[in-house]
């Protein structure tokens, strides 16, 4: 596995080998070798450490901006290495998506993949990998 810690320091993930990492001011794009696809993740530090954001809301909100909107509560939760959040997946037309939201009091993070529909399976297990793997910063690293 190759461990990638961002510059920002907001979170850290590892990749299995063979996948590249692209780093963005703030998340970075994680590419897998073959199939055709990439993850990409968006960090920032919560606003207000007091009151964690609502994920399933976030996720939700932004599904429906892109023209498909889901009912929080179709959301799949998930756990990341001490953060919670939800995801969600879908075709349109020939395309993948998943997406998740996930958080802790310190931090949240949006992550995307999409691939061919046809490659849908065949970074699968990776990707429960990559995202279980995930760490966000906590409020004493912030």
């Amino acid at each position: 596995m190759l461990e990638i810690v961002h510059s920002t320091g907001l979170f850290a993930l590892d990749l299995p080998p063979g996948w590249s990492w692209h780093n963005e001011p703030d998340g970075g794009a994680a590419v897998p070798p073959g199939a055709p696809g990439a993850l990409v993740i968006s960090a920032q530090a919560v606003e207000d450490p007091t009151r964690l954001p609502n994920l399933s809301r976030m996720l939700a909100g932004f599904l429906t901006l892109r023209g498909r909107p889901v009912a929080a509560d179709a959301l799949a939760s998930i756990q990341a290495d001490g953060s919670h959040g939800v995801s969600y997946k879908y075709n349109e037309g020939e395309h993948f998506w998943q997406l998740w939201v996930v958080g802790n009091q310190a931090t949240w993070a949006l992550l995307s993949y999409n691939c061919p529909a046809e490659f849908q399976d065949s970074h699968r297990q990776a990707l429960e990998t990559i995202v279980a793997s995930l760490r966000l910063s906590v409020l004493d690293e912030v």
